[in-house]
């Protein structure tokens, strides 16, 4: 039973604080193998908790009538449960859900890898070549 962050009304900024908090007290009163045993669940709370929080503030904004559509892209947008959630709220708001393709989303730990790659010395200005033109294979 993780917390779910009641955003404030109008204000696009919101924090997992509470969340993350929650997570490592609850982890901190359970012994290895109650973790172990628990993981599963743990995670499925954890992510509910998140997807709740993004979509009641997401829905927020939507309630309002000013958007034309909603999109999810990133990372995040591979996860189920969150896409589920968005296409349901744009569904409610008579808006399309646009999210994009796996193969159009990042993985950010790939793309730091790909970086300290490059850059072995630790982001020297001019180190790496960026090209903001450059196609996503």
């Amino acid at each position: 039973a993780f917390p779910r962050a009641f955003p404030e009304t109008g204000k696009p900024a919101f924090s997992f604080s509470g969340l993350k908090t929650s997570l490592r007290y609850q982890l901190e009163k359970m012994s290895d193998g109650e973790v172990e045993t628990a993981f599963p669940d743990l995670c499925a709370s954890y992510q509910a908790a998140v997807v709740d929080a993004l979509a009641r503030k997401t829905r927020q904004f939507l309630s309002r009538g000013e958007w034309k559509s909603l999109g999810l892209s990133g990372g995040v947008a591979n996860n189920n449960q969150l896409q589920a959630a968005f296409e349901k709220l744009a569904n409610r708001s008579g808006v399309p859900f646009f999210r994009a393709l796996p193969r159009h989303t990042g993985d950010n730990a790939a793309m730091i890898a790909f970086a300290a790659y490059m850059d072995p010395g630790g982001c020297r200005e001019g180190a790496v070549p960026l090209d903001p033109a450059w196609e996503l294979a």
